[in-house]
């Protein structure tokens, strides 16, 4: 090879291809807990029909209100993978001058 280079320019780009490959296998296991739920606040709001909470006594009369609640939901959560990883091949071609020339993927059927 040393006798190509002295032919060449010293700026020189030098390409070649490997193929890698390998088999990963990867199966999830997740588990979860109990859910807690808190509740962190309630509140009650008269609507537009309903002065104040006193009119609710008076007969035939509706009262509309609303009724907010805010939550908060824990829920543990375990994860973890089993990963299992075959021996890798790899299969280099022959090392050439110049940059890499562009491949055109081709099925083989």
């Amino acid at each position: 090879m040393s006798e190509q280079f002295e032919k060449r320019k010293k700026d020189l780009v030098v390409n070649q291809l490997i193929k890698a490959q390998t088999q990963v296998c990867v199966k999830p296991e997740c588990k979860h807990g109990e859910p807690k739920v808190f509740c962190i606040d309630t509140k009650i709001k008269p609507g537009c029909e309903c002065v104040d909470m006193s009119d609710y006594r008076k007969a035939g009369e509706k009262c509309v209100f609303t009724i907010t609640q805010l939550f908060c939901v824990e829920v543990p959560v375990s994860l973890d993978f089993d990963i299992d990883i075959n021996e890798g091949i790899a299969c280099c071609g022959k090392p050439e001058f110049g940059p890499c020339k562009k491949c055109i993927e081709t099925d083989e059927k």
